[in-house]
């Protein structure tokens, strides 16, 4: 309840809500979550998590978790059908929010996409491009899998904002400033992402690049 706005709620504390909540953490995002099972509050308390007991398809419990001032929602409860019924509640309480969802069966996903999630994660989906993965492109796989155990480098969407470092430095300029740091791709306002763009583009407040690289780097490069 007392998250400031920008937080992130987590509906439901299981193995998936707990993978979240440890990966935002690490990314010192603020989090709260809602947990309907009782038997799961002591692990919340062991863990100081902040949290709001309830059912998380309740318009006060949402209300309670701040999630008018939140900056994205994840459904990671264990029914499809709940996921949705939350989607749709809480898009109708916060219109920019952005939310991101389970789906364990592979019908619920279009459910879930027309209720209002920005992304559905789905273990068949996940499963299907894995494996296309792995027939077509073993190394590029290999290197995502190198990134999700932990290492130094990261891939991270990165904001510029006006008067930071980024702002109004070329592409090329960028690279070289924050030598070590791959800038894989460029989003400007209102366009299309642009994969491996122009060295000669310039930057502007309100682009978003994707950049590879040491975290310490790329925390400079967000300052």
């Amino acid at each position: 309840m007392g998250e400031p706005a920008g937080h992130y709620v987590i509906c439901a504390y299981g193995r998936v809500g707990r993978a979240v909540m440890e990966e935002l953490r690490r990314r010192d995002y603020t989090v709260e979550v809602i947990e309907a099972k009782p038997e799961l509050e002591p692990l919340l308390e062991e863990h100081g998590v902040p949290y709001v007991s309830g059912d998380p398809a309740d318009e006060t419990v949402l209300t309670q978790a701040g999630i008018e001032r939140a900056r994205g929602l994840i459904c990671a409860v264990d029914s499809d059908a709940a996921n949705v019924f939350i989607t749709l509640t809480a898009r109708a309480l916060n219109p920019d929010l952005r939310i991101v969802a389970r789906a364990s069966e592979g019908a619920s996903i279009d459910k879930l996409l027309r209720a209002g999630a920005d992304e559905v994660v789905s273990p068949y989906r996940l499963t299907g491009r894995r494996m296309a993965a792995l027939a077509v492109q073993p190394s590029v796989l290999e290197v995502l899998d190198l990134l999700n155990l932990g290492s130094d480098i990261r891939l991270e969407e990165v904001a510029v904002r006006a008067g930071t470092h980024l702002d109004n430095l070329t592409l090329a300029e960028a690279r070289t400033r924050y030598a070590g740091v791959a800038i894989l791709a460029l989003k400007k306002p209102g366009s299309e992402v642009s994969a491996n763009p122009n060295h000669e583009v310039r930057l502007a407040p309100g682009d978003l690049i994707v950049a590879l690289g040491p975290a310490e780097i790329l925390n400079r490069m967000a300052d």
